[in-house]
């Protein structure tokens, strides 16, 4: 009897405690890329809000390199962002292929070599007009100025001159001033200052891409509202690419 009483007592105290955890708000963590969260943090949060107004989404706006540190510690459930390199135990569910565009000033004589591919809403331009230039780069712990490594590598490009800025913003400017060469995203764009004398070009004839994934921890069953957070997402950077 002893034993029974000691059971139905530790019963009551779990169902006491299942009850005030599912009272709980829900929370989903989300890191993203800081350049990205300017636009799309407040475009998902209020679609999200329709849908599932009593989960709490929370977002970290990071670099790369401090997204990977907070998911490997826990941190965060989610991560959003152009990865080149993948961590292991981890899915990696692609959003969408991303092009990575060229920044000219408009008078830039490169200019002269751009050509049309049907099908592209943009011109091309192949990067081996641009040897020997002043490139105006993301610092190194951005995903970008990894990509831009890349590209230098592969396509034989010695700049003359390398100028590092963190903001995008500040480098879309300096192109404008005509002070260098730059690179950006194409889902950049649809938030960033419009700069009169700037001119955007695909890399090359294939187009250089980036893929852009959402990722979390293998053997993670996605809920329901989680499925919807993906879908979300998916449908803001579809339309800022358009």
């Amino acid at each position: 009897m002893q034993r029974a009483e000691k059971m139905l007592e530790m019963k009551a105290e779990f169902d006491d405690l299942l009850k005030r955890e599912q009272k709980k708000q829900p929370v989903i963590r989300i890191g993203i890329q800081q350049r990205r969260a300017i636009s799309m943090v407040p475009e998902v949060l209020a679609r999200f809000k329709e849908r599932y107004p009593d989960v709490e989404l929370v977002f970290h706006d990071l670099v790369v390199a401090d997204l990977k540190q907070m998911f490997k510690e826990n941190a965060i459930d989610f991560m959003v962002s152009n990865f080149l390199e993948e961590l292991p135990d981890t899915v990696y569910h692609e959003i969408a292929k991303e092009p990575v565009l060229l920044a000219l000033p408009d008078t830039h004589p490169a200019i002269q070599y751009a050509y049309s591919v049907e099908g592209d809403g943009l011109l091309h331009l192949n990067l081996s007009h641009l040897d020997w230039e002043t490139f105006i780069v993301p610092l190194p712990d951005q995903s970008m100025r990894r990509t831009a490594d890349r590209l230098f590598r592969e396509n034989h490009i010695h700049p003359k001159r390398l100028i590092e800025i963190g903001h995008f913003d500040i480098i879309m400017s300096m192109v404008n001033q005509g002070m260098g060469v730059g690179f950006n995203r194409l889902g950049y764009l649809s938030d960033m200052q419009r700069f009169e004398h700037v001119r955007y070009f695909l890399i090359n004839r294939e187009a250089e891409t980036s893929s852009f994934r959402l990722a979390y921890r293998k053997g993670h069953v996605l809920s329901a509202c989680e499925r919807a957070l993906i879908e979300i997402v998916e449908e803001t950077v579809r339309e800022r690419m358009h």
